[in-house]
């Protein structure tokens, strides 16, 4: 009997009926590093194997998680581990100087470059770069030089053998280069060293030849020279591959010749007259050459240094500076500070690519003695390259303590501090001395001044890193001497304006 009466009928048919359901592929838990950057999701590649929506969620949110975590590490590995390339890529906007420096480093050091390329850089139209025609023959000859002849003659004669196979009684193994400013001719000896990491002579006189057809004469007189097939570089290989002493002598000769006709027509000073900065491989060539003739002979005298104190010696090679250069958009007219000079190699790329006014202070003895070496050196033959540079201030002393060091910081633009093996006391000594910096001025650091997560509060409103201002930048591999690993480096420009906004603010809370 059924609910509602004694009617009865007949009994339900239940059917079973089978509906396909269309579920999305879920993404594996593997992951490429190597794809482009999207979203999580995008970072996988589908599976085959169903799963309902609401499991599906979970694991795939899971999944991002893990998926953000690993690929920003395994790319950033990726990235520091970079080689370093044999020879420092330029930041040049010549083409041919681009073709030089090719040299297979990787696409993460030129993407690097393509970031601080100088086409992002305005021209400096107060530099005056040439300083050919206003050196008067009495002084320029009256220079003194370090010969590429004195690093291989005298006590380092036994590190060296003839390069050529050369007739005593009928030549000498000398031969001397001109440069386009109007001076004597350098003088070297055509030998080769003993020790692959040794001075050579013949490439010094190659590149110097190749650079100043490259930026100091016109595009139909260097044509010749900078020829792959018939150019310096090549005939300086068949004269060493046939062992001519003669045959190099006539590339040398052929080179000293144009250069001199340049230079009395005129077309050297018109040539510099329309440049307004120079390029790192042009920059590059001139500071290897002051290097290699005042630090290279005594570069053990570096590594006396006590390890793990404040005095640690290590240097930023010459395509770092010039990116720190750059990011600070630092002009002729302004003052550069390095603290910590080492040996003056920043202080002198300052003076020389930007022709600013560069100041420097080292403390440890050693790098000091060397630096007075390169101070000596460095206007000299800037003036043979018939260049105008910075004036260049190298001070031994401690930089906390330095009087006049102290008078500079108050009217310096860009101050740069290696402070990477400093310690806490340092630093903070270092923070009070920036009190005195002028605002607007730009402090270059390879550890930040502001902790991480630093926020003003009304407790540490007084503290002075409430006036810095700070961007975290990256460097990569070939740009520091300690390590082939990147990293990053830290601008702090002094601006109080955050400052005075956040104690406003504290006012008005005040008066309510």
């Amino acid at each position: 009997m059924s609910l509602f009466g004694n009617a009865t009928g007949p009994k339900p048919i239940v059917r079973k009926v089978s509906v396909p359901v269309v579920v999305k592929d879920l993404p594996r838990k593997a992951l490429t590093p190597s794809l482009p950057r999207g979203p999580p999701a995008d970072r996988f590649k589908p599976s085959k194997t169903p799963y309902s929506e609401s499991v599906k969620r979970r694991r795939l949110t899971e999944q991002g998680r893990q998926a953000q975590s690993r690929l920003r590490n395994a790319t950033q590995s990726k990235r520091r581990k970079t080689s370093t390339p044999s020879t420092p890529v330029a930041f040049s906007d010549d083409s041919s100087s681009d073709a030089e420096h090719n040299d297979g480093s990787s696409d993460i050091s030129r993407t690097k470059r393509a970031r601080s390329s100088p086409s992002s850089v305005e021209p400096d139209p107060l530099r005056k770069i040439s300083d050919v025609q206003s050196s008067s023959v009495e002084n320029v000859e009256a220079l003194e030089i370090i010969q590429g002849k004195d690093l291989t003659a005298g006590e380092r004669a036994s590190k060296y053998s003839l390069m050529f196979d050369i007739d005593a009684e009928t030549s000498t193994a000398e031969v001397e280069l001109q440069y386009p400013c109007v001076t004597r001719p350098e003088r070297f000896e055509l030998v080769s060293p003993l020790e692959h990491d040794g001075y050579t002579p013949i490439d010094d006189i190659k590149e110097t030849m190749i650079h100043v057809c490259r930026h100091y004469l016109t595009p139909s007189q260097s044509a010749r020279f900078l020829n792959d097939d018939t150019g310096i570089e090549r005939r300086v290989g068949r004269a060493w591959q046939s062992k001519s002493a003669d045959a190099f002598r006539s590339v040398v000769n052929d080179y000293n010749t144009t250069i001199t006709l340049a230079r009395t027509d005129g077309s050297i000073a018109a040539v510099l007259d329309r440049t307004h900065r120079l390029s790192l491989d042009w920059v590059k060539r001139i500071l290897d050459q002051v290097y290699a003739r005042t630090v290279s002979p005594h570069v053990e005298t570096l590594r006396a240094y006590q390890a793990g104190s404040d005095f640690v010696y290590g240097e930023l090679l010459p395509r770092f500076v010039s990116e720190i250069l750059e990011e600070t958009r630092i002009k002729s007219h302004q003052v550069f500070i390095d603290l910590g000079s080492g040996v003056g190699n920043v202080v002198l790329q300052a003076a020389l690519q930007v022709g600013c006014e560069s100041w420097g202070c080292e403390i440890m003895p050693n790098p000091c003695r060397l630096a007075t070496l390169q101070a000596k050196e460095f206007p000299a033959r800037c003036k043979m390259w018939g260049l105008n540079v910075g004036a260049v201030h190298l001070l031994q002393g401690d930089f906390l303590e330095n009087a006049e060091i102290g008078e500079v910081l108050k009217r310096a633009d860009v101050v740069l501090v290696n402070n990477q093996v400093f310690g806490p006391t340092l630093n903070s000594k270092l923070i009070d001395k920036f009190l005195d910096l002028k605002d607007g001025c730009q402090i270059v650091s390879l550890k930040s001044f502001v902790p991480d997560g630093y926020e003003m509060s009304p407790r540490n409103q007084d503290n002075p890193i409430n006036l810095l201002n700070v961007r975290k930048k990256e460097y990569y591999s070939g740009c520091v001497s300690w390590t082939d690993q990147g990293g990053n480096y830290y601008i702090a420009k002094k601006d109080p304006t955050a400052l005075i906004a956040f104690k406003k603010s504290l006012q008005r809370a005040g008066r309510r």
